[in-house]
């Protein structure tokens, strides 16, 4: 059975003593574990994943799901009724969650406005589900669209955060989940 990592990732992951069955995935949440509030359709609000002391996560892929009902026009957000005036920005973090220290743009300095700005980030898919709500999911494939995937130590107390800055919550949901491998096999 072939791998689904790249030859680049398993050398990397192996100098690093990184199993490749350590599969790893969490949704971003509010306080950075997996069992914070992971729905993003709400007030402004910070949401992380940061590992644990003595882990590493190896982040190759983060999808970003929007439901809402109704179309998802490009100048708008969801079907909020327009654009967002703040935006949406991802960072890679080190340091408490309330401190930022160390600010990094992780993605060139986009900033989500609107559904169009999903275009810029990575492969994208609509559909209408069963329920009527339509669904809009970016895949961004870190090794695909900057040649490294992101790599989390938690020993040094670095995360990726996502800071949304505008009321979404008459958006149906919206998560971001991101996934690789870990190093520690608890995950």
């Amino acid at each position: 059975m072939a791998s689904v990592w790249s030859k680049e990732t398993l050398s990397e992951l192996k100098l690093m003593g990184v199993n490749q069955r350590n599969f790893w995935r969490q949704l971003f949440s509010d306080d950075g574990t997996p069992t914070g509030t992971t729905d993003m359709a709400t007030t402004a609000d910070d949401y992380f994943i940061y590992p644990a002391s003595g882990d590493i996560y190896v982040v190759e892929k983060i999808k970003i799901v929007v439901e809402d009902d109704g179309d998802l026009p490009n100048d708008e957000f969801g079907a909020l009724g327009a654009a967002l005036t703040n935006g949406i920005t991802f960072r890679l973090v080190q340091g408490d969650d309330t401190a930022y220290n160390q600010f990094t743009d992780f993605l060139g300095g986009l900033t989500l406005k609107q559904t169009s700005d999903f275009v810029a980030l990575g492969e994208l898919t609509y559909s209408i589900d069963i329920t009527g709500l339509s669904v809009l999911v970016c895949e961004i494939d870190f090794r695909k669209e900057f040649g490294f995937p992101i790599f989390l130590d938690g020993d040094n107390n670095f995360g990726l955060l996502i800071k949304t800055q505008d009321d979404m919550s008459n958006l149906e949901r919206m998560h971001v989940i991101a996934s690789g491998v870990s190093k520690d096999a608890r995950v």
